[in-house]
């Protein structure tokens, strides 16, 4: 066995090349840019699954990784450790604030006639609306579901001053191990000490 793959203090060097094969499909596919300052930062990550899986070097970490049985075995445990997932319950109060006191009670407002168009939207021939009842929050990259969470009991709190507002969220991110815990919805005390009191 590698020497270094046995020790966990001993880190593993990762070649150029293979960083660059790395970095390049995270940028193109996952859209996270991954420049030389993070080479560190992606060996640490990945040296983990190397460990677990037995695999004494990146270039062949890299290549299990995008044969045939690695993308359907490893490819999303790859993208779980390459991808940082931040998030708070009520991380940026002043961006549901303004959703709660502008936005949405000047899309009521126009909705009452119909539907509310926006014209910003060029080239349609039919400008994009909203009928009535639909509105869909779409929470992307959410991560373990602090902020859709955060959105249905901001959005929860407006509709029980606004009887006719319904709504849904989706909740999405790249990582499957994010989304497993955002579906469970358990967080300790240390996550939700920054939800108000309703």
């Amino acid at each position: 066995m590698n020497d270094q793959l046995s020790d966990p203090t001993k880190p593993l060097a990762m070649s150029d090349k293979i960083f660059y094969r790395f970095s390049t499909f995270i940028h193109d596919e996952l859209g996270i840019k991954m420049p030389e300052a993070k080479k560190t930062m992606l060996q640490a990550r990945l040296q983990k699954r190397l460990r677990n899986l037995g695999i004494s070097s990146f270039k062949e970490y890299y290549d299990y990784v995008f044969s045939s049985r690695g993308l359907e075995d490893e490819l999303a445990n790859m993208i779980d450790v390459v991808t940082t997932n931040k998030t708070d319950f009520f991380r940026e109060p002043d961006h549901f604030d303004f959703l709660v006191q502008k936005i949405l009670p000047r899309i009521i407002r126009k909705k009452q006639s119909a539907s509310v168009q926006f014209p910003c939207i060029s080239g349609l021939e039919n400008p994009l609306s909203v009928p009535a009842k639909a509105f869909t929050f779409w929470s992307a990259a959410c991560s373990t579901g602090e902020e859709p969470y955060t959105l249905a009991m901001v959005l929860n709190d407006f509709a029980v001053r606004s009887p006719s507002f319904t709504y849904t969220i989706l909740g999405t991110d790249i990582s499957t191990e994010v989304l497993k815990k955002a579906r469970l919805g358990i967080y300790d005390y240390e996550r939700v000490k920054p939800v108000p009191m309703m």
